[in-house]
């Protein structure tokens, strides 16, 4: 290395330190469950038409929306600006008179925002969003239909997806302080994800097209306690 080299990495370094000591740096993790808005009439009437036209039911099949995802979230804040992250996922089933669906789950997104306190104990935090989930549907035939018209084979289906999500977010966090430099609090956040890339493959591994309207998107609301620590 030559000394300007050497000059110039220590000169960066300097400028590293000098803006971690310069500004407030702090971070928070902790658990939470997300509720989030998903749009399942596409699916459900798929999952209708198999059951009653295929195979020869009566009933309706339906997942109902929320769907809910159990995981946690983390990040850390520099002056004003934070880089966090949340995740989590669950799965869903549904039955019918010959058809059950069985749905498992995942999301997660990283998140660039502002972090704002007014007061000590509550913190504002509008975020932007980018990130992705996934998920796996398991359809299979449970019996019943109609008499001479089963399957020699018991009906079985599934496919895989993934997606690419974009949104923005507002987190509200209202904290007790545990000792000087910690403190637990509860946040809530609400958001929108917008799917940007979607894909779908069937058992065959073959590209299908998405259903309409389904995916791991929509209007969400996150609700869990962070620990917090602040470097003051």
């Amino acid at each position: 290395m030559t000394r300007s080299h050497a000059t110039k990495a220590f000169v960066l370094s300097i400028l590293a330190v000098t803006v971690a000591f310069a500004y407030p740096v702090g971070g928070w993790g902790g658990l939470g469950v997300t509720g989030m808005m998903v749009d399942v009439e596409g699916l459900n009437d798929s999952l209708r038409t198999i059951n009653r036209e295929i195979l020869g039911g009566s009933q309706t099949v339906e997942l109902e929306s929320p769907f809910y995802f159990i995981g946690g979230q983390g990040g850390g804040e520099i002056g004003l600006f934070s880089l966090g992250a949340w995740g989590g996922g669950l799965f869903k089933t549904a039955k019918a008179d010959v058809l059950e669906a069985s749905l498992g789950y995942a999301a997660g997104s990283v998140e660039l925002g502002i972090h704002l306190k007014p007061i000590k104990w509550f913190w504002i935090r509008p975020c932007l969003d980018a990130g992705g989930a996934l998920f796996a549907l398991e359809l299979a035939e449970i019996g019943g239909g109609r008499a001479g018209d089963t399957l020699e084979e018991p009906y079985l289906f599934s496919l895989r997806g993934w997606q690419v999500n974009a949104g923005a977010g507002l987190a509200l966090q209202f904290n007790v302080p545990l000792c000087k430099r910690s403190l637990v609090g509860l946040m809530i956040q609400t958001g929108y994800l917008y799917p940007l890339y979607m894909s779908w493959r069937d058992q065959d591994g073959l590209n299908i097209n998405p259903i309409e309207g389904f995916g791991m998107h929509g209007l969400y609301l996150r609700a869990g306690i962070n620990f917090s620590a602040r470097d003051e």
